[in-house]
């Protein structure tokens, strides 16, 4: 609510309030389950306000990390240290999945600022 309030331009101020939460008709939810929830919540806010940060960035990070350690292992393996590429079809398998995920963050990305675009007209 509050990311929202932002957005819609309204100013936010933080006001001292008294909470009694042992009043009938409050629900109590264990505090995994409200936690996993809330977690949930940030996940589809960022998804949906921020995909640049929340597929972008990892994607990228994805990439670089399996490009330099496919460079490492295949390095290996032609220097005769591993005899196995499971490795560095691994690290290839990381590079692809960043790829994927990279341009996920990149298309919602370009939707969203469409929508927002379409919507403000």
């Amino acid at each position: 609510m509050i990311i929202e309030a932002a957005n819609a331009g309204f100013r936010i101020k933080e006001v001292e309030i008294d909470v009694s939460y042992d009043v009938n008709g409050s629900k109590k939810l264990h505090p995994l389950t409200h936690g996993l929830g809330v977690l949930v919540k940030l996940l589809q806010d960022m998804e949906f306000n921020r995909p640049l940060y929340y597929f972008t960035f990892p994607g990228i990070i994805m990439i670089i990390i399996g490009l330099f350690s496919g460079l490492i292992f295949f390095s290996s393996y032609l220097g005769g240290e591993s005899s196995s590429l499971a490795a560095t079809t691994l690290a290839a398998l990381l590079a692809i999945a960043g790829t994927f995920i990279a341009f996920t963050g990149l298309i919602l990305h370009t939707m969203s600022r469409m929508i927002d675009r379409n919507y403000n007209k």
